[in-house]
């Protein structure tokens, strides 16, 4: 519960983001030009598949998670499920129609009202009423304009980062430290210890903190009970007793204080408290099992147990008698006057159930983790898996109800983990027109962050289920830190030029990517200075941990496995996963933020059917010959001159043949476009399958 927020927080941000980088990268000038539509069109098309793409992982992902059998994680999954849905459904709905005020205030111009911004706009405020995009003053992003912080790093991305990572020597690295990553995690998790202190949900230092931490690290005494129901305790006295000491023997466990009553009845069941068993009490007992400590004298006959067992335990009438016949007490110290009883024929029988004993953790020879827990759980799990009678049995306890949980837990998240990859890239794949390259790039990377994250946490912490639901976090944590990437990338699969592709997926998503993890960072911060040590270590140290791993994995190792795996991709894109661009958008250089102030038809269309060019080549504005130095970032050199609309210079629009002719070209272009996603989904399902 308490990490749900969190998550929230993780998943909201990273989106958060990456929708206003896009709004930012679309520039002053297309923003004052063109119509609201157009605007919040193109935001969708730009961020929306990376941001639908990782929502539905999630959801999909700790869905499946919901309906595993551990509840302490199915529960988890289910909150996620639900932090997951609501993020996406604020993010399309409610964030991006609030744009909208954004968007009034850029087109008049007007000072932004926050107070850190408000009063150094107005003072600017001459000055922005005759900007241009080319501004600082007015600029939506730093790169329409030639000076500035963001955009020198911005270009170092794009022009000597993703060289860098398209080297064959940078490969090798890469490589190298991916496998290397990978076998030390591996051997991490394998070598995890389970458990945790329980004194951690305390104030560091309090007595509650220190008394728990002497009784699971001190003592060494756990009560624990043996439950039978629905038995037939007559004819399976030998049974239970069989089992009893198959529990109890080794060195994990020892009898209860008192015995059990199935022994108790032989050895203080007259009703005096003395032997009843001959040769020195009057019932001759059945002999065929005898063992030294639970069956000295045998076992009651079973069609006299009824009889024996009810005067034994029955309270005396008048209390006088109490001081003779002393019976009934022993009865009540083996937990006769506990049970339930049903009634057969007249006669009382023992319906439910339980034998005491204790579980006695060696601490004084040095095994003071709480692996030894679980291997005492089990070695009675298998005791009653051995027994005739294990399904009328159940072994229950503080340290079983606890600790038990740690028996399938691994097993349980590598499953749901394994899951959760398969989703992932078969979502992927779907959401991509079946890209094959993208849906494999963003699985392994997905599988790399959350490896990472577990064997990690594994080194630093005992593994129990904070940890386990905090390497789900992970999983739905890694998905925003590759699914915009790789959907940066995918969406310039026209271009063959990897590292020019590279560059501007980087721009394009790193800053958003960087910006998400800093301020999560930033706002968990806090609680590393919670007064308890489970706060700091489950919560600040393990979130900590998936963000900057993920920030690593996707700033480093995920770019580098795209160029380890360049040959492959373009081999999947040339045969049978090309992207097919419209045929309005395959001429690089055109001209978009140079849009009438009165768009006509054409340029009211929204803008959705662009989404597959890359985002900057759409949306440069430079002319020919303009210095290279005030070129926008990401953008792809023109190679022929634009083609500019006609327009009226009267009053400034396009004329009606001009709009009727570009209505038909591009009923035309779609026409083509049409055709051709037909025929690249169809030759990209055959070569998926």
């Amino acid at each position: 519960v308490v990490a749900m927020p969190l998550l929230a927080l993780g998943l909201g941000v990273d989106d958060m983001f990456v929708l206003i980088r896009y709004f930012s990268d679309l520039g002053v000038d297309f923003i004052t030009a063109r119509p609201l539509e157009d605007i919040i069109g193109e935001v969708f098309a730009e961020a929306g598949p990376g941001t639908t793409l990782s929502s539905v992982c999630n959801i999909i992902t700790f869905a499946v998670g919901a309906f595993f059998p551990i509840p302490a994680m199915a529960d988890f999954c289910l909150g996620a499920v639900f932090v997951s849905l609501m993020n996406y459904l604020v993010m399309m709905n409610l964030f991006l129609p609030l744009m909208t005020v954004e968007i009034f205030r850029v087109k008049a111009r007007r000072a932004e009202l926050h107070p850190v911004t408000y009063f150094f706009h107005r003072r600017a405020a001459p000055a922005m009423q005759g900007a241009s995009g080319q501004d600082a003053v007015v600029a939506t992003n730093s790169s329409t304009y030639n000076w500035g912080f963001e955009k020198s790093v911005l270009r170092i991305l794009e022009t000597r980062y993703a060289p860098l990572m398209m080297l064959p020597a940078m490969r090798l690295v890469v490589l190298l430290v991916t496998i290397l990553l990978l076998l030390l995690s591996v051997a991490m998790i394998r070598g995890k210890e389970l458990g945790y202190g329980p004194w951690d949900l305390f104030e560091t230092g309090s007595m509650e903190s220190r008394s728990l931490e002497l009784i699971f690290t001190a003592f060494s005494l756990f009560p624990a009970r043996l439950i039978f129901e629905h038995i037939d305790v007559a004819n399976n006295q030998a049974e239970m007793v069989k089992l009893y000491d198959s529990v109890i023997e080794g060195e994990y466990a020892v009898a209860g204080a008192v015995p059990n009553y199935v022994t108790g009845i032989t050895v203080l069941g007259s009703d005096t408290g003395t032997i009843l068993c001959a040769p020195l009490g009057t019932l001759v007992c059945d002999m065929t099992y005898r063992d030294p400590q639970l069956a000295p004298l045998g076992l009651v006959p079973a069609d006299k147990f009824d009889e024996y067992f009810n005067q034994w335990r029955q309270l005396p009438t008048n209390p006088a008698v109490a001081w003779a016949k002393t019976g009934f007490m022993y009865a009540d110290m083996v937990g006769a006057q506990k049970f339930d009883y049903r009634t057969e024929d007249g006669v009382e029988k023992v319906s439910w159930s339980f034998f005491d004993y204790t579980y006695r953790f060696p601490f004084v020879d040095g095994r003071n983790n709480e692996n030894v827990f679980i291997d005492a759980i089990q070695h009675t799990k298998d005791a009653i898996a051995a027994s005739p009678i294990k399904d009328k049995v159940v072994a229950y306890g503080p340290i079983l109800v606890f600790w038990e949980v740690f028996l399938d837990l691994g097993t349980r998240l590598n499953s749901l983990i394994g899951t959760g990859l398969a989703i992932i890239f078969v979502v992927t794949l779907v959401l991509s027109s079946l890209d094959l390259p993208v849906a494999l790039i963003t699985c392994i990377s997905c599988a790399l962050i959350v490896t990472q994250v577990y064997g990690i946490a594994a080194y630093f912490l005992n593994f129990n289920i904070f940890v386990a639901a905090l390497v789900l976090f992970g999983l739905g944590m890694a998905v925003e830190f590759t699914a915009h990437f790789a959907t940066a990338f995918s969406n310039q699969a026209g271009n063959d030029d990897h590292t020019q592709r590279l560059g501007i997926a980087m721009v394009h998503t790193f800053p958003a990517v960087f910006e998400g993890s800093l301020s999560t960072l930033v706002s968990i911060l806090p609680l590393a200075f919670a007064s308890n040590q489970f706060t700091v270590k489950y919560l600040f140290g393990v979130i900590a941990l998936v963000v900057v791993v993920g920030l690593f994995n996707g700033l480093f190792l995920m770019p580098g496995l795209i160029s380890v795996l360049s040959p492959l991709i373009r081999i999947m894109e040339t045969n049978c996963c090309r992207k097919v661009l419209a045929p309005k958008d395959i001429e690089s250089g055109e001209k978009r933020d140079a849009a009438p102030a009165s768009p006509g038809p054409a340029y009211a269309m929204p803008a959705i059917v662009e989404a597959s060019a890359p985002p900057a080549a759409k949306k440069a504005d430079k002319d020919i010959g303009e210095d290279t130095d005030n070129e926008p970032i990401g953008a792809v050199s023109p190679a022929a001159p634009v083609k500019e609309t006609a327009v009226s210079a009267s009053n400034g629009s396009a004329s009606p043949s001009t709009l009727e002719k570009e209505d038909e070209a591009l009923n035309g272009n779609e026409q083509a476009a049409d055709v051709g996603v037909v025929k690249q989904v169809g030759d990209r399902l055959k070569c998926s399958l």
